[in-house]
């Protein structure tokens, strides 16, 4: 379990890869990167503890005691980036309060470096968060707790300001940036967190929908799993051995057509087994080729509807071409063979009648090769 501290850079993230642009989810991919490895806490104002303009002192104020009751095992604290006129010395007597209580309080802290500021921030500004991170950094190396240098991350090396390919406003990430967060923040967090960990096994009865682990094929396609054309798209189901050591079989799905918006493909599997008061989430395992993600939208869907229609539905998305294409141009991106595999999980669903009928929907729109493993419905009550 794990609470995420700070400002804007981080109020700005929600639960879901929603919205206009990836800034919007980068806890979400971190978890995503990591196989659903963590949870995200909530607060009082959802799933972070955070506000944007906040200083480190407001934060303290207003936070910090949220995050000591809520029962999280670790903490991500990104701050520092409005306490534009405190020296950097200053800046981290106050995160060193932070740390401290909630070592107190048995939460690790997981300790980040400030994202760099664009050209347009004064010099002393820059020189303070400067110093800032350089603390922040010997303080990681002295203590030994976890360190997520994001300002590595994000800064243009030739300059030391704010790579503007990362950031559309000289402060805040863009959709490239949001990404490159998420890799860093997965990198640091992947030596204590347990990969995968809620996502049943193979075997397990918190699985609604048959063959989640998409084993077998009839014409290219796994036991259990419907595939199918948007518009001018077109699909080509064939298996592929995993090689990676883990359980199941990649079904691979290359996806032609025009690749316009309106194009593309859906894959669907269906529960059974549910009944009033069951908690359910979606989950998939997916890679894509760098021509998929130069693709136009993808995104998931669990729906349950009763026998009069009425559904409920949640859908996580990424968001349009700008965004997917610019995913295309950076290293972070997850790749087919890579070795890096990343899972979606939909926000968690109670269910308030018995349902006539669950599926969990994923859609991509564009063109590109797909590969898919543990699709599903999940019980998790």
């Amino acid at each position: 379990k794990i609470a995420f501290l700070g400002d804007s850079i981080t109020a700005n993230t929600w639960a879901d890869l929603v919205g206009a642009d990836l800034w919007s989810g980068w806890v979400a991919w971190t978890d995503a990167y990591l196989g659903a490895a963590i949870e995200r806490v909530h607060s009082s104002s959802g799933y972070h503890f955070a506000t944007g303009g906040f200083t480190l002192q407001q934060i303290i104020d207003t936070w910090l005691s949220g995050v000591i009751l809520s029962g999280a095992d670790a903490c991500v604290i990104h701050a520092g980036t409005n306490d534009s006129t405190e020296t950097g010395a200053a800046k981290f007597s106050k995160l060193q309060t932070i740390v401290t209580a909630l070592e107190e309080a048995r939460i690790r802290p997981i300790l980040s470096t400030t994202i760099p500021r664009g050209d347009t921030s004064g010099a002393t500004h820059i020189t303070n968060l400067q110093e800032f991170n350089e603390l922040i950094r010997d303080f990681a190396r002295t203590s030994g707790h976890v360190l997520c240098d994001f300002n590595s991350a994000l800064m243009d090396p030739t300059t030391g300001y704010l790579d503007t390919d990362f950031s559309a406003d000289k402060v805040h990430p863009n959709s490239t940036g949001g990404l490159r967060m998420a890799n860093a923040l997965s990198v640091a967090l992947g030596p204590i967190t347990q990969s995968g960990n809620r996502i049943p096994d193979l075997g397990s009865d918190k699985w609604i929908n048959p063959n989640p682990y998409l084993i077998g094929a009839t014409s290219g396609k796994a036991t259990g799993i419907t595939v199918g054309n948007v518009g001018s798209g077109t699909n080509t189901p064939t298996k592929v051995t995993r090689t990676d050591n883990m359980p199941g079989e990649w079904q691979q799905i290359v996806i032609g057509g025009t690749g316009g918006t309106s194009d593309g493909i859906y894959a669907v599997v269906t529960g059974a087994g549910y009944a009033e008061g069951d908690v359910l989430k979606g989950v998939v395992e997916f890679e894509v080729d760098e021509s998929g993600w130069a693709g136009y939208s993808m995104g998931t869907k669990l729906q349950t509807a009763d026998s009069g229609g009425t559904s409920l539905t949640y859908a996580p998305y990424l968001g349009g071409s700008s965004q997917l294409a610019a995913l295309s141009t950076t290293m972070d991106r997850p790749v087919a063979n890579s070795g890096r595999r990343v899972t979606f999980e939909t926000p968690e669903i109670t269910l308030a009648s018995s349902p006539t009928q669950a599926i969990y929907v994923l859609y991509f729109r564009g063109a590109g090769t797909l590969r898919i493993t543990r699709m599903g419905i999940v019980k998790t009550n």
